[in-house]
This record gives C-alpha cells, structure tokens and sequence, in this order.
C-alpha cells in the first residue's frame, strides 16, 4: 500500500513513480488520446445508444488507474482525475456522463479544503457503477476509512490532509512539491476505489 502520510512512508519503486509522473505531466494528453478522450474538456454526452442505468461494471487494472489520475490531476484537479480514470477505463456507456461535472470537487471542493476530491471523485465513479445504496455505501465507507488512515492524518478532509503531510515534509500548501503528492494521491484513490469495486465484482 503506497502512504504519503509522512517522510518515512513510501512505497516499492517509489523513486521511478516520481520519475514517471514527471514524464506524465508531458505526456498527459497522450494518455488521454488513447484511452479515444481529451483530459482537456469534458467529452461529449453520448445520449444516442445509451442504454438504461445502471451498466454493467468490467474488472479494471487498478495500476493504468494510478497513472491516469495522476497524469489528469494537473489539468483537472483531484476530483476530476479520480473519477475521469475510472470512468475512461470503463468506456462506453459510462463515458456518456461528462467527466468536467467534477471540477468542483478540486481542493475539497472549489477550494473550501473539506471533502477530499479525490474521494468525491472516486466515490462518485463508485456509485456509478452501484445503483444500490447498500453496496456503493460500503464500498464509499471502505475507501474512506483506508483513506484516513493511510492519506488523510485521520480525516477525510483536504485541508487535514494537506496541511499535515505539508508539515511533516517542510514544504509549504502552494509549493510544487505538495501539488505533485496531491497528484500521487489522486491516483491511489482511483487506484483503491477500482481495488474494491474488483473485489465486489468477485463477490457478486
């Protein structure tokens, strides 16, 4: 499990994720192109042929996740990253829905720093592909509680998470250094919103 909750907390290969999400930044608008989608603008609503909600959900690779949240938080925020991996993964019919709605979410949304946006984002993704409360719910309370625990200094919120990991590393809010790691964490909540959603599908 990748934690950034600290200087101390890293992961295997961390040192070539942080080469790599260096290259991602560069090559971000490929990404996107080949998953047939812009990063850049929401994609256009596919209402022709789209059939009743809610769709069918395939097993995902929780790692090309990672990268593209990651890769998509730097032109769209967290909360948009998250979900728009998730979502361009999946194809059609869930690109219908227009990835750009989640903007809002960025900095806990709009910037007030409450509710992580990565975890709008991947919760939204969530109950997406779950209809039914009762499942999207304990999937939602699942990622919450891992996220408080490895990301968020014990909370849910942007500006706890922010500002501790900032503290505990000696970079300031605004600097580079905590845009990257919000980068980073982008990624692992897309990463284990697709780790639980492959386990339900197993379950199911």
């Amino acid at each position: 499990m990748t934690v950034y909750n600290g200087k101390a907390q890293t992961t295997t290969n961390l040192a070539r994720r942080f080469v790599l999400i260096d290259a991602g930044k560069t090559a971000a608008a490929s990404i996107a192109g080949a998953a047939g989608l812009s990063m850049f603008a929401s994609q256009p609503t596919e209402a022709a042929g789209t059939p009743a909600w809610p769709w069918s959900y395939k097993k995902l690779d929780p790692e090309t996740v990672y990268w593209k949240a990651a890769a998509f938080y730097y032109p769209s925020g967290c909360c948009q990253a998250a979900f728009e991996a998730i979502i361009t993964e999946l194809g059609h019919p869930y690109t219908s829905v227009p990835t750009g709605m989640m903007r809002f979410g960025e900095g806990g949304v709009v910037g007030w720093g409450s509710h992580c946006g990565a975890l709008n984002g991947a919760a939204a993704a969530i109950g997406l592909v779950h209809k039914d409360p009762a499942i999207h719910g304990k999937l939602i309370t699942q990622m919450n509680g891992w996220y408080t625990e490895s990301l968020g200094s014990g909370s849910v919120l942007c500006h706890v998470s922010v500002t501790e990991w900032a503290k505990a590393n000696g970079v300031k809010v605004e600097s580079q250094e905590r845009k990257d790691r919000c980068s980073r964490v982008s990624g692992e909540v897309a990463k284990k919103a697709v780790l639980l959603l492959n386990a339900q599908a197993d379950d199911a």
